[in-house]
């Protein structure tokens, strides 16, 4: 949602070219309709409408252009796509839109082959409807407050022509989650999305923070609007597989295997050995929290499959980063005081640092068979930034790992943001005996 204090339709406009591009993407004549009605009504241009220069008011009438918004005169949104939905008996969710994806990307994806072509079939034989659906948030947004005590950088960022920039939201976010509204603080981070319609490096940003501050049913829900736009990025899918992890295993197995078997662009090289070492993570991970879950035997076929490792050691750190020409730092020290790193790859007591990649979204990694005792500070640092200007900041994931292979073993997943280059953060210490 936008706050603007300002009379306008910039709000209800965002909301026009999602609801848009989701009825189009349905292919139901009925949904087709709303779409054009709303195209109509917000002057959006699509793939069903188009824009004409008219010479005269009769035009309107030569050409019929009222017809269709005359029906939903003075209605909400929310109430067009209602009646849309009733009238067309659709039920157009998440699934079903990721099956269209799948099929119209398979020349990229080649996920309907996999397993002979049983593996979708197992993966969603296996789940309940309800399971094959993203979660749903039940956070309360607030209405926007209007008695004052809003930034002023906030509001003329609203009223500004420049809808790129992305800070002024993010900062409004984090002024307000630190009060503890954090309801109003996702309004305001929401803001970026909305006036940067289009711009899938916003909404990701928007997807990790949220993830970061452990929103998943939102982040889930926002990553995947990123998976929409942009299917034929190995992000995508990673990003959805680690966010829904064992909540929605089914679906998080799908995006691993998809992430795997995807014809990639080059920028991308590393990306399959990171999903690799997560997919074999995820198992785990569903093994140690639900021992009967009906998909593990598949998926113990499929880590088979896959020849995916088992990890063994005292610690493993993996961290990867969503913004490509972007150096981002692993800095491991351990209880001497001694810090491994790009320039100290080895530590005198054991443990060393496996990559140290300049560019592209990682990996980083650091692996130590015998961690001695003591504490162990894990941080990360923005070393530098070539890429993406629209977002300046990058989101950085990082896996920890202690006593892997083990029936001691913890797994802890991490989601920092860091804002600028040289932004430096403590990730986590961890403590051996």
């Amino acid at each position: 949602t936008i706050e603007n204090q300002s009379p306008g339709e910039l709000s209800a406009r965002a909301w026009a070219e999602i609801a848009v591009a989701q009825a189009s993407a349905t292919h139901d004549a009925k949904l087709e309709t709303l779409a054009i009605a709303l195209s109509q009504h917000y002057r959006i241009a699509g793939s069903l409408t188009s824009f004409l220069v008219l010479e005269k008011d009769s035009d309107y009438v030569k050409h019929d252009l009222k017809q269709l918004t005359a029906q939903y005169k003075g209605q909400t949104i929310a109430w067009m796509i209602d009646k849309a939905l009733a009238t067309s008996k659709v039920v157009w969710g998440a699934w079903q839109q990721l099956q269209k994806i799948l099929d119209n990307f398979d020349y990229k994806l080649h996920v309907k082959s996999l397993d002979s072509g049983k593996l979708l079939k197992t993966l969603t034989g296996n789940a309940k409807a309800a399971e094959l659906e993203l979660p749903v948030s039940t956070l309360v947004i607030p209405l926007m407050n209007k008695s004052g005590g809003i930034p002023k950088a906030y509001t003329d960022a609203l009223s500004s022509q420049n809808s790129f920039m992305t800070a002024p939201y993010v900062s409004e976010a984090k002024r307000r989650r630190k009060m503890g509204a954090f309801g109003a603080a996702v309004r305001a981070l929401s803001t970026a999305v909305e006036r940067n319609p289009g711009k899938t490096e916003v909404t990701r940003m928007v997807g990790y923070r949220l993830q970061a501050w452990n929103h998943l049913p939102m982040a889930a829900n926002v990553l995947y609007q990123a998976l929409v736009s942009r299917p034929l990025e190995p992000q995508s899918w990673r990003d959805m597989a680690n966010v829904l992890w064992i909540t929605r295993p089914a679906l998080a197995a799908l995006f691993y295997e998809t992430a795997l078997a995807g014809t990639w662009q080059w920028k991308f090289g590393k990306m399959k050995a990171v999903v690799r070492e997560e997919y074999s993570l995820f198992i785990s991970a569903l093994k140690k929290a639900q021992p009967k879950h009906a998909l593990l035997p598949y998926l113990a076929k499929r880590k088979q499959a896959h020849k995916l490792v088992t990890n063994t050691g005292d610690l493993r750190i993996t961290m990867t980063w969503n913004t490509n020409n972007t150096d981002v730092d692993l800095w491991v020290t351990d209880p001497t005081g001694e810090k491994c790193f790009y320039s100290h790859k080895k530590l005198a007591n054991g443990g060393s640092l496996l990559d140290d990649l300049i560019s592209g979204f990682g990996p980083e990694r650091f692996h130590a068979h015998k961690a001695m005792a003591g504490k162990w500070k894990i941080e990360v640092q923005y070393f530098g930034n070539n890429g993406n200007k629209l977002v300046p900041e990058t989101c950085v994931q990082i896996t920890v790992q202690t006593k892997a292979g083990t029936s001691s073993e913890t797994l802890q997943r991490h989601v920092v943001v860091l804002n600028k280059v040289k932004d430096t953060v403590l990730v986590d210490e961890i403590w051996f005996k």
